[in-house]
């Protein structure tokens, strides 16, 4: 037996499969076993909704390029928001990371205003300095310290940092700022690191090692043997750890 799930819209005739009311406007009704409605419509190009119960406005009064949609079963009308904007009537914004609600007539910050930017209050979202974008969504730009060692720098919008550095061939690391140590002092095949804008070095340990060299073995990668004569090892307890199988002494 089919379980019905009614609409939110009390004033919408409460069906649970295709009936002469189950849509709108002259829009045509096709039963849907996986549609928690048991039905779905496909409405007339002047209208739209799950029941085909919506047209758009004559007279819209929505703001930053929201949808004025009107209810045809009892003649109310609402906006439907673009991203980044909420309200009756869309007026205000939300402001992303790294950018402020500004009074754009006096250009004050208004911080407090970061959730409720008022748009027809002549208030608007702006990036901080150094980033770029629309107010919802601020991007580091591309300057002339972003990338070091001659590197090249390129915007990402898909990128976290807003851009991304191509390095010249003996420097690496996301901004460039890294290469191959001169003296290599780390272990079991490690990389030594030269930071270049602090001149401190570092280990990049392979898989298995760690500590500041690299000269420490991890345990999943070591075997654990017993020992079945102790007199022979005088400084090794009841087991030893050791990186290779060796052959017991006699």
């Amino acid at each position: 037996m089919m379980t019905c799930v009614f609409l939110i819209q009390k004033q919408l005739s409460q069906t649970c499969e295709c009936e002469p009311d189950s849509c709108y406007n002259n829009g045509t009704c096709e039963e849907k076993a996986d549609d928690p409605s048991g039905f779905q419509c496909s409405c007339p190009s002047d209208f739209f909704g799950e029941r085909c119960e919506l047209s758009e406005c004559q007279l819209n009064n929505c703001w930053n390029g929201a949808t004025c949609a009107l209810n045809t079963t009892n003649s109310v009308s609402s906006c439907i928001c673009p991203k980044g904007y909420h309200g009756t009537w869309c007026k205000k914004a939300k402001c992303g990371e790294n950018a402020t609600c500004y009074d754009i007539n006096t250009f004050t910050k208004l911080p407090d205003n970061n959730e409720n930017c008022d748009t027809a209050s002549n208030q608007s979202c702006i990036c901080h300095a150094g980033y770029s974008g629309d107010g919802f969504h601020c991007r580091n730009e591309c300057k002339p310290d972003s990338c070091y060692n001659n590197g090249t720098c390129e915007e990402k919008v898909d990128d976290p940092s807003g851009f991304q550095c191509s390095c010249p061939s003996d420097f690496f690391g996301e901004r460039c700022e890294l290469s191959e140590c001169q003296l290599n002092n780390c272990w079991n095949g490690a990389t030594c690191v030269l930071n270049t804008t602090n001149s401190v070095s570092s280990c990049i340990c392979p898989e298995g090692y760690h500590g500041t060299w690299c000269k420490k073995a991890s345990l999943a990668n070591v075997t654990i043997y017993k020992l079945s004569k102790i007199a022979s090892y005088p400084n090794c307890g009841t087991s030893a750890v050791v990186s290779k199988p060796f052959a017991q002494r006699p």
